[in-house]
């Protein structure tokens, strides 16, 4: 070997020697670059871990706020139905009569009054007190429909109460509280009513009462139970429910059976 390929042999390999010396230094700082890499991104992971598990836990805690926002506005929604279903139960007495004719009559025979007395009138601060808790349950979530239909139990309720107590008075209720005009009311809600309401006249309406407390009352147990409520259930009972209340008092009853038979109809037909 000669001078010349002895130099140059001995440049290559110091040539070969000093990159492979550099491409251990580069690895050496790659790795570090990439463990320091990988340790802000296991940081960071756990740190969106631990901020995604705040916002579930509060979602939930939200969410079990919110329903037992909604099961106490449920429970005192089924209190309430409870007051209107005694105002309510004064539909019975109505539907029986031939009210126009009674009404033409109330203020000038102390005997047909009377009979209004045994009705269950609530007085005007119960009535109040009733309307005071509509917009605490507009705001606990509890579905549009519920309220609408429990809204329209309250107002026939109010009405039927109202028509009792004033005729018990011996005062005409058609100057006082809309009872031969509601069903406009009722068609509102419900437009299928409007046909029923033509059938049957001024007090239609009357016959509705007794399928709405019935459906109210389904609709809370199916919202609790987690069960869609079907509301055309009221328009067929409505056609089943052709009878007064068979749990109106046995007081009425005996009032009603003591009224002369020109004030008292026979039940709508099917």
């Amino acid at each position: 070997m000669t001078l010349v390929e002895t130099i140059l042999t001995a440049l290559g390999a110091s040539v070969v020697g000093t990159f492979g010396l550099y491409q251990l230094v580069l690895k050496h700082h790659f790795d570090e670059k990439l463990a320091k890499f990988q340790s802000e991104l296991t940081a960071s992971e756990s740190k969106i871990n631990s901020l995604q598990s705040m916002v579930v836990s509060g979602q939930l805690k939200r969410q079990e706020l919110i329903d037992q926002r909604r099961f106490d506005a449920l429970d005192k929604l089924w209190v309430a139905k409870r007051q209107v279903d005694k105002m309510a139960a004064n539909a019975a007495i109505l539907m029986v009569l031939k009210l126009d004719d009674v009404f033409d009559r109330i203020e000038k025979d102390p005997q047909l009054s009377e009979l209004f007395k045994v009705g269950q009138g609530k007085n005007p601060e119960d009535r109040n007190n009733l309307l005071a808790s509509l917009p605490e349950f507009n705001e606990c979530y509890i579905p549009e429909k519920i309220l609408e239909l429990y809204r329209l139990y309250f107002m026939m309720g109010c009405v039927c109460d109202l028509a009792v107590s004033s005729a018990s008075g011996g005062f005409d209720p058609r100057k006082f509280c809309g009872v031969n005009t509601f069903n406009a009311e009722v068609i509102k809600h419900f437009p299928w009513f409007e046909k029923y309401a033509k059938k049957h006249g001024d007090y239609a309406w009357l016959y509705f009462v007794g399928p709405a407390r019935n459906a109210l009352a389904s609709a809370i147990r199916n919202f609790v139970d987690g069960v869609e409520i079907d509301y055309s259930i009221i328009e067929k009972e409505i056609n089943l429910f052709p009878k007064p209340d068979a749990n109106v008092g046995k007081n009425v009853v005996d009032a009603l059976d003591k009224l002369s038979p020109e004030f008292k109809k026979d039940p709508p037909a099917k």
